[in-house]
């Protein structure tokens, strides 16, 4: 759902190896029902060598500024001295777990506040 309308033409699930050129078609795709389109990569495995990892630096300048396509990439082990993570910059978000007992108990805490 983005912008309050659940539609399928608004969101890409792309699997693992995808090509370059239909990630970059994905990423050049407008909004048709919503405000943002959405394109999930799921789980590229960089040690593959994966050529559509090798273009995503280059596909993301290519890409709209408007912020219309919201590109999320899953990937349990992204090495960040690699190149394509580097060129999301600032607006990487790394949602690892916590793992320490006091990095969950600090977590638990947060959230029960943050939910009364």
């Amino acid at each position: 759902m983005l912008g309050g309308i659940e539609s399928d033409f608004d969101v890409d699930r792309l699997p693992a190896d995808v090509s370059p050129a239909a990630l970059g078609e994905s990423l050049q795709t407008l909004p048709i029902l919503a405000p943002r389109r959405l394109v999930r990569w799921l789980e590229p495995d960089s040690r593959r060598g994966s050529k559509a990892l090798d273009a995503l630096p280059d596909l993301l300048k290519e890409a709209p500024k408007d912020a219309s396509t919201v590109l999320v990439v899953t990937s349990p082990k992204a090495d960040k001295r690699s190149r394509w993570v580097k060129a999301f910059g600032k607006s990487l978000v790394d949602c690892a777990a916590p793992t320490k007992g006091r990095e969950i108990a600090a977590f638990v805490r947060r959230e029960a506040e943050q939910q009364g």
